[in-house]
């Protein structure tokens, strides 16, 4: 943490590009602000959204859920599509990591485009699956649209590998991060971690700091 937060009178780490105004505004007031100007900028797709969550739960509830916690294991086997989607990039991952002659690079690296990735149908219809956006509606409390797709490789133990210190993602009023490993991880390898919502939530009560931007 110590190259992006700086430690203030001991008690609470505030983000260095934080002003005076949003250290004492206060939180609660500063996330729903922040919440109501992205929605005000175009608010008709924020209530079809709305109201197409609600029919589509109503005429199928997803299978599988999102803790309220905001962290949660998916069983891919129950996804439709996955299968294919799963098998077709652990193949070409490989392959392109040995084109591309990564194995003795020290940070990771996108693969692919989002735009590459998604010319592949299957990992297309994976993405937008009924079951799949049914999960992330259900928590979000809206009907989720896609942003990207990304393919990365990195190495375990290389603090340049990805966002190695803590963050919010900035993407929307909500966001849901849908990650795939196609390699076999554990502690000693690199593995992706997480802070549940509600220890996100005393972070940034006590920091001020609600994401980059």
């Amino acid at each position: 943490m110590k190259n992006r937060y700086e430690l203030i009178n001991e008690e609470a780490l505030y983000a260095k590009n934080q002003n005076i105004l949003k250290r004492y505004i206060p939180l609660d007031i500063r996330r729903a602000l922040k919440k109501l100007l992205i929605i005000m900028k175009d608010p008709k797709p924020f209530f079809i959204r709305k109201l197409a969550n609600i029919k589509s739960l109503r005429l199928q509830k997803p299978k599988q859920s999102i803790s309220e916690n905001g962290v949660s294991e998916l069983y891919g086997k129950n996804l439709p599509h996955f299968e294919k989607f799963f098998s077709y990039w652990l193949e070409k991952s490989n392959e392109l990591i040995n084109n591309k002659k990564l194995n003795d690079t020290k940070y990771s690296k996108t693969l692919l485009s989002a735009n590459e990735i998604l010319m592949h149908k299957p990992t297309l219809k994976f993405a937008l699956s009924h079951e799949l956006l049914s999960i992330i509606g259900e928590y979000l409390g809206t009907a989720p649209s896609f942003h990207s797709a990304s393919l990365w490789w990195g190495k375990a133990g290389e603090a340049s590998a990805g966002s190695p210190f803590f963050h919010l993602d900035s993407l929307d009023s909500s966001c849901i991060r849908l990650y795939v490993y196609l390699s076999d991880v554990d502690e000693g390898n690199g593995p992706f971690c997480v802070i549940p919502k509600n220890e996100s939530l005393r972070f940034i009560r006590k920091t001020g700091y609600i994401g980059n931007a």
